[in-house]
């Protein structure tokens, strides 16, 4: 059961490190976009598709965002330990090792990283949908700018 644990805690610092990654990434292309695209004049056709992928580009930020955001909700993990004093924290302990001898806290820790862990990678999903979404609007543009 511990290995499962820290397997998933393993994944969402995974999860953390590509959107991060993608994020730098989306960092460059707005970058590109803002350079080339300013003082250039469009279409009609070009501006509405590029904004079109300006908007995609900035809900893939949202999405990356929202994977980085610390998660601290109240009584979960270390978090309630800000809250309590030593002996509070201290009787806590005991509780989990009583129950970590029935198991009863290592299921419910494994089932709270895992929500956790799904909800990270599903908003990456979302996020690299959008980008390339953005990629092919932003080549479509392209083709109405020539």
């Amino acid at each position: 059961m511990s290995e499962a644990i820290t397997n998933i805690v393993i994944e969402l610092g995974r999860a953390d490190s590509k959107a991060g990654i993608l994020l730098g990434w989306v960092g460059a292309a707005v970058a590109v976009l803002t350079t080339t695209a300013s003082g250039r004049h469009l279409s009609a056709a070009s501006a509405v598709i590029v904004w079109s992928a300006d908007a995609a580009l900035a809900a893939a930020v949202m999405f990356l965002l929202a994977v980085i955001r610390p998660y601290l909700k109240p009584g979960v993990s270390w978090i309630r330990y800000s809250t309590l004093d030593s002996a509070a924290i201290l009787e806590d302990f005991r509780r989990i090792s009583s129950e970590h001898a029935s198991d009863t806290w290592g299921t419910e820790r494994i089932a709270e990283l895992s929500r956790i862990a799904v909800r990270k990678y599903r908003r990456i999903r979302w996020a690299v949908d959008l980008l390339f979404v953005a990629g092919a609007l932003l080549l479509i543009a392209l083709l109405f700018a020539v």
